[in-house]
């Protein structure tokens, strides 16, 4: 296995990569990955430090069987590895391999043992990082790759609705609580509208003014 990183040429690779994951997202994309780049910004002692991307992909026998993306900040006192930047409002990142789920037990386990082991060497030599961190997609949920490399490994979980229900047996699921709220706004006429840009960019910055995004 090997890791080797792509190039602005390879983005309608990576993408299809993306599309043929079950659990790949929109924020797998490399349109957006590049976005991330260019707005993600960590802040030490008064100081600005901008992400670089490295897009990787993971190859076995030659072959392209999955991608890792990764960001690097560089300071004067360390060099932060992260997938995704940690100043990004982004649950998952982390590698995406579209026939993991497919693979026997036992191939994968060494698959996932082998791949971490590549990663932690590439991060470490290459990029010279002291300090990792990394999400897994949805769905992602054995973290024993990482446990095996030495890292901390935190469980996070949110929740699944199912839509094709119907409004009625979804709003009989959520709790008393919530249900009290829905009602509340229902009768002091609050509806919800597609916004535009402006939109946007007022909901963005009233987070930023309640200290929810720390984004630049």
């Amino acid at each position: 296995m090997k890791l080797i990183i792509g190039e602005e040429n390879d983005s309608q690779q990576w993408d299809t990569i993306v599309d043929r994951s079950p659990n790949g997202t929109l924020f797998y994309t490399w349109k957006w990955l590049k976005l991330l780049e260019k707005y993600s910004v960590i802040k030490i002692a008064g100081f600005k430090f901008n992400a670089q991307f490295f897009p990787l992909f993971i190859t076995q026998n030659e072959i392209i069987v999955g991608i890792y993306p990764l960001y690097l900040f560089k300071t004067p006192m360390s060099t932060f590895c992260y997938s995704p930047p940690s100043n990004i409002d982004l649950l998952y990142l982390g590698p995406l391999i579209p026939d993991l789920e497919t693979m026997k037990q036992e191939k994968k386990q060494m698959f996932l043992q082998d791949l971490q082991i590549q990663a932690d060497r590439f991060i470490k030599k290459n990029l010279k990082a002291n300090y990792i961190q990394i999400n897994t997609p949805p769905g992602f949920s054995d973290c024993r790759l990482f446990k095996w490399g030495g890292y901390s490994a935190t469980p996070r979980y949110t929740y699944h609705i199912d839509l094709t229900c119907g409004s009625d047996n979804i709003l009989k699921n959520f709790n008393r609580s919530l249900r009290y709220y829905i009602e509340k706004a229902k009768k002091e006429g609050i509806t919800v509208s597609d916004g535009t840009r402006e939109d946007a960019f007022f909901i963005r910055d009233m987070l930023a003014k309640r200290n929810r995004i720390h984004s630049p």
